[in-house]
């Protein structure tokens, strides 16, 4: 039945077959791993052209840090500036310990405490720190849910001035206290006074300058400093009316208090000390030989 040609098509013998499909196999392999290495190169080029597109937008964004205006009022030890006209003092080296947890770059805007208020309002400025109990229309600002300190009022008297004694109540007794005029620290000093049982004579003045000299001539015997300022000068003798001192924004600025309370968080949980560190550095006690003395230690001197 199979003559002739068609047995030269089937007859081939098998080496040859084996030659052929050896061939075609070996074909098929190296055409189909030249399509993997070729899938594998378009892929590498493709991630490594979104890696250079993203890359640079990201490094921008780290490096780009947000302005963050504050109000900068004069307050000795707590906002001030040094000798060569630079900010300084116990606000000023935790505001930029707060910009570097936050990615800010902090710029300080020479104001007067009610000048920093009204700049508030108008987003001229996006912080300042708040003088406890020194406020009106509270419900216009924002809070920092965290204090930044515990500020309080300070009695002082001349360094020199050994008649009184570091809470010795009974020889406060008719001394003539001078405070700068202000409502909260009047009744604050006032009702200090009658908690603890003496009587005071308190005198107003319309600076802190009058305050100083007045006592400086020894027209008063003693003088409030307010909750910031430092007592290097002066003679400690009581402290009162511990207040939280917190962060002020605008009404507005949701997103700005939520990156201030957790920048605070994050300060006080990774430098839990920060705080306490800067209060001995600013608000000593003990300084200029102004030691804190007992009656007897006073009568003895």
């Amino acid at each position: 039945f199979f003559n002739g040609p068609l047995c030269c098509i089937f007859a081939k013998p098998k080496h040859q077959m084996h030659l052929l499909s050896d061939a075609f196999l070996n074909g098929f392999i190296l055409t189909r791993s030249s399509l993997m290495k070729k899938k594998i190169m378009v892929l590498v080029l493709f991630i490594g052209f979104i890696f250079i597109r993203f890359l640079p937008t990201q490094a921008s964004d780290f490096n780009t840090k947000e302005t963050i205006k504050v109000g900068w009022y004069l307050e000795s030890g707590f906002q001030e500036y040094d000798q060569q006209g630079n900010p300084c003092g116990y606000a000023y080296e935790y505001l930029e310990k707060l910009a570097g947890y936050q990615n800010w770059k902090i710029t300080y805007v020479p104001a007067s405490y009610e000048e920093s208020l009204s700049l508030i309002k108008t987003n001229s400025i996006d912080l300042m720190f708040q003088k406890p109990g020194e406020i009106q229309n509270a419900e216009d600002y924002l809070f920092s849910e965290k204090s930044i300190a515990s500020m309080n009022l300070k009695l002082v008297s001349l360094k020199d001035n050994y008649f009184y004694a570091y809470q010795d109540y009974s020889s406060y007794n008719g001394m003539k206290v001078g405070i700068v005029r202000n409502d909260a620290i009047k009744y604050e000093t006032l009702d200090y006074a009658i908690k603890n049982e003496f009587h005071i004579t308190l005198i107003e003045y319309e600076s802190f300058d009058e305050v100083a000299l007045a006592l400086s001539e020894k027209k008063i015997d003693s003088i409030v400093l307010s909750k910031l300022q430092s007592i290097k000068k002066y003679r400690l003798l009581d402290e009162f009316s511990f207040s939280p001192l917190q962060l002020l924004m605008d009404s507005q600025k949701l997103k700005l208090k939520n990156q201030v309370d957790s920048g605070i968080s994050k300060i006080d949980h990774y430098q839990a000390d920060f705080k306490n560190t800067l209060a001995k550095k600013y608000f000593e006690k003990k300084q200029d030989g102004g030691l804190i003395l007992s009656k007897s230690e006073a009568l003895y001197i």
